[in-house]
């Protein structure tokens, strides 16, 4: 009979053969450790480098707080790693959970990730870490990303995060953004182009109710499968801003209530995408 494996070595069994799942799946494979198999990956967490990324990828997927100091100081202390998209990403999915408090320890790595190098490092990751950043300076910084020199895909990826945020100052930005692309269509929407006027239709949506009516314009332009897994984000970015924001609940569930007739009027089928950080529905 084989020896049972110690909780450490079932730890790294677990998690570290599966780091490129999204955080919701390798949650699933958390679970199963109990926990005398999270306090190993809170060892591991802490270990050696190679050991560390496991620990923090498990940690991470089932956000327990004892991840946000350790995931900060590793993405801080080499904020230029080929590497540090993963833990990047791995924060942002922490910070854009229903626990809104689990935000600000991560607010120093704004500054961190600022550099040239950290920048090229960490990619597009950045920007969605800042999208999931509930705090005033995440919104600041993509703002300043959006009126910087960015690549095309980099912008719609600040558009896209800024659409998470619901943040209302870049709007005659983004509105006039989106009305460029649309006038200059053609003929059908190329992979750039549809990119673009999934953005603008997501942070449209999202907004307010007055912007969605552009938002179903922009939508229409787009393949069935980019409309549906826009609305999709759209409902539950409304849906997780309701849970993270008591007072504008009411708000925010009356808008995804609109949208989704909407997108049922236009034969949007988009219910059985998920998208988002966490799991959430409208009672």
């Amino acid at each position: 009979m084989m020896p049972a494996l110690s909780a450490g070595q079932d730890a790294r069994s677990v998690v570290c053969s599966a780091l490129d799942l999204a955080p919701r799946d390798l949650a699933a494979r958390v679970d199963t450790l109990g926990l005398s198999g999270r306090a190993a990956l809170l060892d591991l967490a802490d270990g050696p480098p190679a050991e560390a990324r496991c620990g923090l990828a498990g940690l991470a997927a089932v956000r327990d707080a004892r991840v946000v100091p350790l995931l900060t100081r590793a993405i801080a202390a080499a904020p230029a790693d080929a590497e540090v998209w993963r833990l990047v990403r791995w924060a942002a999915f922490v910070a854009g959970g229903p626990e809104v408090a689990l935000a600000a320890p991560f607010l120093p790595l704004i500054a961190a990730l600022d550099a040239p190098a950290a920048r090229a490092a960490a990619g597009d990751d950045r920007l969605r870490l800042l999208g999931e950043l509930d705090r005033p300076e995440a919104r600041d910084a993509l703002i300043a990303a959006l009126d910087g020199p960015v690549s095309e895909g980099a912008l719609d990826a600040a558009i896209h995060a800024l659409a998470r945020q619901r943040e209302p100052r870049v709007r005659a930005r983004v509105t006039a953004l989106g009305a460029d692309m649309a006038n200059g269509l053609a003929t059908n929407a190329t992979y750039e182009q549809a990119r673009r006027l999934g953005a603008v239709a997501f942070y449209l949506l999202a907004l307010a109710p007055e912007t969605q009516r552009e938002g179903l314009a922009h939508l229409a332009r787009l393949s069935p499968q980019d409309q549906a897994d826009t609305v999709a984000w759209a409902a539950q970015t409304l849906c997780e801003h309701g849970v993270r924001h008591p007072e504008s609940r009411a708000a925010a569930h009356a808008l995804r209530a609109t949208l989704n007739t909407a997108a049922t009027a236009a034969g949007v089928a988009w219910d059985g995408l998920v998208r988002g950080t966490f799991p959430c529905s409208i009672p």
